[in-house]
């Protein structure tokens, strides 16, 4: 059963853990917990078994005790998110079966934060925020395809970033002099268009 389209697309929901520091002295548990995952990937079929494509990779979930208690200090619905796009090479083993087992290799950007509604406004604002690369990611996972044009399966990863710039509300914003690689671990599953 041949690909359809010379393209693919896939949606994940899933969850992330963390592991490592954000920068020197700061482990990345002080400031994020456990996030709910959400994934979208897509990409162009360079022969069948191997592609090119770009990901796009968010969380939500809480931030940390005691990141969380200084942040409802200033407002309101205090919130973590992680964000994290890039490019990567997918290798499909089984192109045409209606198993396909995958892994992929990327790398791009990354960006981790908190925010917070301000008292009396209905927007949020960043509270604190790391900007910096993911200059290596690896996912596996396998896509079931039960016709042509749609396949569900799971996805699995582990990705490392380290993160250059900080800003929050109380210091402003400055370069990370000691910048440390943290790790993001994920996995889910994933509902994908021409598998």
């Amino acid at each position: 059963m041949p690909p359809l389209l010379p393209v693919w697309a896939s949606f994940g929901i899933g969850g992330i853990g963390f592991a490592g520091d954000l920068a020197g002295g700061v482990p990345t548990d002080a400031i994020l917990h456990g996030q709910l995952n959400l994934q979208v990937e897509g990409g162009i079929r360079l022969v069948p078994s191997l592609g090119l494509g770009v990901y796009l990779d968010t969380g939500f979930g809480d931030p940390s005790g005691a990141v969380h208690t200084e942040c409802l200090g200033r407002g309101t619905d205090c919130s973590a998110e992680t964000i994290r796009a890039g490019l990567l090479l997918r290798y499909t083993f089984d192109p045409f079966g209606r198993a396909t087992p995958w892994i992929a290799f990327g790398g791009g950007w990354a960006e981790t934060g908190v925010t917070y509604k301000p008292a009396g406004s209905g927007h949020t604002t960043d509270y604190l925020r790391y900007t910096g690369w993911e200059p290596f990611r690896f996912m596996l996972g396998a896509d079931f395809r039960s016709n042509q044009i749609l396949g569900v399966g799971f996805y699995g990863g582990v990705s490392w970033a380290y993160f250059d710039h900080y800003r929050d509300v109380v210091v402003g914003s400055y370069p990370i002099a000691d910048q440390r690689y943290h790790t993001m671990f994920e996995g889910g599953l994933r509902l994908t268009l021409f598998p």
